[in-house]
């Protein structure tokens, strides 16, 4: 067993917040290192309460280095149990037989609710408990609210687990251990808080629930393969383009097509008649397949389109209509099951042509607290959203949230935004006709900071009122003893950062100054102590956002070492002047026959020189009629002068492979493409991106109406590297080289993205992202240029007016 840090707080007396305003006698727990307390469930006890009592029996040993004894309990034993135990203090685990004979009713009744209360010599720690309760939320969702009352008498002596690993459990050290009366009864206000990998730790901070909405995630890939099941027997079930092609080369299912829907309810009721636990059957969810950008061709699909709505409502009438008609066929049949309307990607508003929906749906509502919440226009339009869709009345609503993810090298923590976003679905809750149930989320972070966030999620989810501040104080307090005060700055500095940019990429040099100034001084506060390793904890991945930062600067030096080759610029094996007089091509001046399509855009003679190609910002684009390559280093370059910048708005643009499992139909060796490169304007600023290494985003705004020489740079031993005007603006370190892909298409646009790799800008249903303005001068290298020659280049081409 791990010997765990303790923070030798030496308690003659743990004297404990007492509920009731009488006084009372104290029990006594531990006595000069000697348990003087027994532990006694039931023996048919359910699992919730087997884990109340092995987190009990460990926690109180590591405390106090006493073993706690354990018993069970029955009808049959119960008198010359409590003979043998005499006077000592009993902690009744769970509900049993002993419990029933106090004469005293414990109400539970709500999921994961609990009491604890000293009745005479004994205290009863028990909850509402499911009979198929699991560590792992998400093999079996089941109350246990015995759990959680174990956790909160542990809290009560003053242990703590703000983050996972056993090696950050927080308790005080006692030789003697007195617990004066408790009278407490909780229940968490949301009764689905999901976290993927649920165990103990998650468990501790408050994460559970009797259900789980989202159990069959992914329907019609996971649950039931229709590409397996439906490609040959029933192709009609898919969408098709106009070229009765797979729309976007994925096997989307086309809801109006005769034969789909019947399908769909076939399956859902053989799902409803399986052995699964109740938390988990008792829903089955109806979407589209992830990545659904292109409609079915077909009239049916169309007529229940609507592209005059946000792109998050495209598709809302045409999934509507699906999960209305499921569940309208099975609502009787099945009056104790569920449908789930998962409301994202492309029909994450509500539908319009339904006015209300059948009694036995519940929608799952996909959002990024991270996105939408954290100015004022995204709370306006993110809590209208959540208002339409009560208005449509479904049985309840519950939250898939996307905001756990952080960057090693800029950590996404705002503990703010999440209090004041639970606090208002709470408010919703009270005061819409449909009650808000709760959420879950992704565990796919590490760092600290994102650990954290989930610890203050969970609480907040239990408790909406919880003050984040006070529990910020405690945090730091507890973790880091006398270097609370400049580690609290610390967590404000980089939250407050966050918010103030929240695309931001990197902290400026004077950024670092001040974090590096509050970590020597927790360092300093904290040496020769064991707080000092909780510090180190943090100051380690601080360490790691210096060394970014000042990759920068040696990036710079890298990049700048050949200066022989300054001179001469490398043959591009691209290059679009822009000034043929053919109007529908973009002839490849460099000879090497790549060729554009012009589609919708026109040449204008404001130009950095000749002619340049504008785009309107809708429907204008440039498809390549041959993909490029690019497999080492490589180079993209243009000259652009932006219309606007509110939006993500794409200059230079391709794929990749990112999702195998999909594929084109007949065809294995195409797959379903995503962006592998590009360089975009998005939130005002400038990006370059390639997925296989990161994204390098500028440090400055984008300035409209001017022309601007903007290249992105790759080389295998720096990294990214992207350069406005002959400066570096942004860079992604990365010391190892991408994996090759051979044969996925990457330069393949111009002027927007979107597509697949088989039919990248075939039409302008497969576009996304349009460029707003003017762009000229396109070369792409496979090579990299070095800082020198991207001076050279700017200075060579920049026009004598911006």
């Amino acid at each position: 067993m791990v010997l765990l840090r303790k923070l030798f707080i030496t308690l003659t007396t743990a004297v404990l917040l007492c509920t009731q305003s009488v006084a009372c006698a104290s029990l006594e727990l531990v006595a000069d290192g000697e348990a003087t307390c027994v532990i006694v469930s039931a023996e048919d006890a359910p699992g919730a309460v087997a884990e109340a009592v092995t987190t009990l029996a460990t926690t109180l040993q590591r405390m106090t280095g006493s073993e706690i004894p354990t018993h069970v309990v029955s009808q049959s034993n119960l008198a010359e149990l409590k003979k043998s135990l005499g006077d000592r203090t009993v902690l009744l685990v769970g509900r049993s037989a002993w419990t029933r004979s106090l004469g005293e009713t414990f109400t539970t009744d709500k999921p994961d609710s609990f009491v604890i209360k000293t009745v005479g010599q004994q205290v009863v720690i028990l909850g509402n408990d499911g009979q198929e309760f699991h560590r792992n939320l998400e093999k079996k969702p089941s109350s246990a609210g015995t759990l959680y009352a174990a956790q909160r008498f542990l809290e009560e002596l003053g242990v703590r687990w703000y983050l996972p690993g056993e090696q950050n459990l927080i308790y005080p050290a006692a030789d003697d251990l007195v617990l004066d009366n408790l009278d407490i009864s909780e229940a968490p206000y949301f009764p689905y808080r999901m976290t993927e990998g649920s165990k103990t730790w998650r468990r501790w901070a408050g994460y559970g629930g009797d259900r789980d909405p989202w159990s069959t995630r992914h329907s019609f890939e996971s649950l039931y393969d229709w590409k397996e099941l439906f490609t040959k027997s029933n192709p009609e079930f898919f969408c098709m383009n106009d070229a009765n092609r797979l729309s976007n080369n994925l096997y989307h299912i086309a809801f109006a097509h005769e034969g789909v829907v019947e399908k769909i309810i076939e399956q859902a009721r053989a799902y409803f008649q399986s052995r699964k636990p109740d938390g988990k059957g008792r829903y089955f969810l109806v979407g589209g397949n992830d990545y659904f950008m292109e409609m079915c061709a077909c009239d049916e699909c169309q007529a229940l389109t609507d592209y005059t709505r946000p792109d998050n409502g495209w598709f809302s009438d045409y999934i509507g209509q699906a999960v209305v008609r499921v569940a309208e066929a099975l609502k009787d049949e099945f009056p104790d099951r569920r449908i789930v309307y998962l409301a994202y990607e492309h029909y994450q508003l509500p539908p319009t042509k339904i006015k209300q929906l059948p009694s036995n749906v519940v929608v799952l509502l996909a959002q990024s607290r991270r996105m939408l919440y954290l100015d004022e226009e995204g709370k306006r339009d993110g809590y209208q959203m959540i208002r339409d869709w009560q208005a449509l009345r479904p049985e309840a609503i519950y939250f898939c949230r996307y905001y756990m993810w952080g960057k090693k090298t800029m950590p996404w923590f705002f503990p703010h935004v999440i209090a004041d976003d639970i606090q208002q679905m709470k408010q919703l809750n009270e005061q819409g006709p449909t009650p808000i149930l709760g959420e879950m989320h992704f565990g796919y972070g590490t760092n600290w900071w994102f650990r954290l966030s989930e610890y203050i999620t969970a609480r907040c989810l239990w408790n909406p009122d919880l003050d984040v501040d006070v529990l910020l104080n405690e945090f730091c307090q507890d973790f880091f003893g006398p270097a609370a005060k400049p580690m609290r700055r610390y967590l404000d500095f980089i939250e407050q950062s966050y918010l103030e940019a929240p695309d931001k990429t990197r902290y400026t040099m004077e950024d670092l100054k001040a974090m590096r100034q509050m970590l020597d001084e927790a360092r300093t506060l904290a040496s020769d102590s064991d707080w000092a390793a909780r510090v180190e904890v943090v100051a380690h991945d601080f360490d790691a956002i210096e060394d970014q930062a000042l990759e920068g600067q040696r990036l710079l030096a890298s990049m700048s070492s050949d200066t022989s080759q300054a001179s001469v610029i490398p043959a591009p094996i691209l290059e679009y002047t822009f000034d043929n007089s053919i109007s529908e091509v973009a002839q490849d001046d460099s000879g090497n026959k790549h060729h554009g399509m012009i589609v919708g855009a026109r040449r204008v003679s404001q130009s950095v020189r000749g002619q340049a190609i504008h785009f309107d910002g809708k429907d204008d684009y440039i498809k390549l009629r041959t993909n490029l390559q690019l497999d080492g280093a490589y180079t993209l370059e243009a000259w652009v002068r932006p219309g606007q910048t509110d939006r993500t708005r794409l200059i230079l643009g391709e794929l990749e492979d990112v999702y195998t499992p999909y594929h084109v139909f007949g065809s294995p060796a195409q797959h379903h493409a995503w962006d592998r490169l590009s360089v975009s304007i998005r939130g005002g600023r400038m990006n370059f991106r390639d997925s296989g290494l990161g994204l390098a985003r500028s440090d400055r705004d984008v300035v409209t109406g001017q022309w601007q020489h903007v290249v992105g740079v790759y080389t295998p031993t720096v990294g990214l590297s992207l350069f406005v005007n002959g400066e570096l603006v942004g860079y992604a370190v990365r010391s190892a080289e991408r994996s090759a892909k051979a044969a996925i298409p990457f330069i393949s646009i111009v002027g927007a993205t979107g597509g697949t790799s088989s039919r990248y800008g075939d039409t302008i249903a497969d576009c996304r992202g349009f460029f707003t303005g003017e762009i000229d001068e396109v070369r792409v290298y496979d090579q990299a240029l070095s800082v020198d020659q991207v001076v050279q280049r700017y200075e060579q081409t920049k026009p004598a007016t911006p």
